[in-house]
């Protein structure tokens, strides 16, 4: 690149502060418009602003970054982790002061983590590195399902059968579960077992406003119900477009602690992530799984 290219490209980020603060309203992230309004902001000020040498693809990947950058740096509150902080507000947390095993993060750090992303950013790093999924774009997540990355193509359509199925549910439910008490990943539904984009439309017809927040606030509802509040408050649920369809992330810490998929009828039960699929563990395992993966108090 240029130098004359390289002022270019400096110049098109000062003006996309500038541009994008008056869309980063109070809550934006809470609905599909507003978010939507900064990504379309942010893709307006790159195409015209940067030089030729962005074009096509690499235009295209770097409004994806730019917006992943902004939703986690930026609160929902209008602030960011740019402004000062605040000496009235205690001690802040430092990578240095973060822990080094899953099994020694608190509640309060995960609760930290959750409205400081700065904070957030720090612990995943620190937990399971600078490659976890959480770092990665979802288009990036694309390349087939690991131990860390899965795909379901609905929560609550059955696709082959054409009908709501309560089982499509258990699956996302137990994913999830499944995950927490593993290493962590991230789910992306909407997406075919062959990692292919087809959006939500059949899910969203089933959840009331038959959108995007509508279906964002029924999964924060089934994961309080089903993992109660450790396990749901630990997750992110966020909505992405890739090829104009509209993806469901769930970027999924490891808990520290385990979590049962509550069952409305009998048993509750204990789910682990092997490979790349999630099974329950046996009656008879549970106790060794638990003394292997979780630091139980006595």
């Amino acid at each position: 690149m240029t130098e004359s290219e390289a002022r270019k490209v400096k110049g098109a980020a000062k003006l996309l502060l500038e541009r994008i603060e008056d869309k980063l309203v109070l809550d934006w992230k809470k609905k599909q418009q507003t978010r939507s309004a900064v990504k379309v902001e942010i893709g307006r000020v790159l195409d015209q602003q940067l030089p030729k040498v962005y074009d096509g693809e690499l235009l295209d990947r770097k409004v994806d970054n730019v917006f992943d950058h902004i939703y986690a740096s930026y609160f929902n509150d209008q602030r960011s982790v740019y402004d000062a902080p605040e000496t009235a507000a205690g001690p802040t947390t430092t990578v240095a002061t973060l822990p080094t095993a899953a099994e020694e993060v608190s509640n309060d750090l995960v609760e930290l983590a959750g409205i400081d992303p700065e904070v957030r950013a720090l612990l995943m790093e620190q937990l399971l590195g600078a490659h976890a999924t959480w770092a990665h774009a979802t288009e990036d997540l694309l390349g087939g399902e690991t131990r860390e990355v899965e795909y379901k193509q609905t929560a609550r359509w059955n696709v082959r059968e054409q009908r709501r199925d309560k089982a499509m549910e258990e699956v996302i439910v137990k994913t999830v579960a499944g995950m927490l008490n593993d290493h962590g990943g991230t789910l992306l539904i909407g997406v075919t077992d062959d990692g292919e984009p087809v959006g939500l439309a059949d899910d969203y017809a089933l959840v009331k406003p038959s959108n995007a927040d509508g279906f964002v606030n029924w999964l924060d509802t089934l994961f309080d119900s089903r993992l109660g509040h450790v396990g749901s408050n630990r997750l992110t649920i966020r909505m992405d477009q890739v090829d104009d369809h509209d993806i469901c992330r769930i970027d999924i810490p490891a808990s520290s602690r385990p979590i049962w998929v509550k069952s409305p009828k009998g048993a509750d039960t204990l789910y682990q992530r092997r490979n790349n699929s999630t099974r329950a563990i046996p009656a008879d395992e549970i106790d060794t799984f638990l003394s292997d993966h979780f630091k139980i108090d006595e």
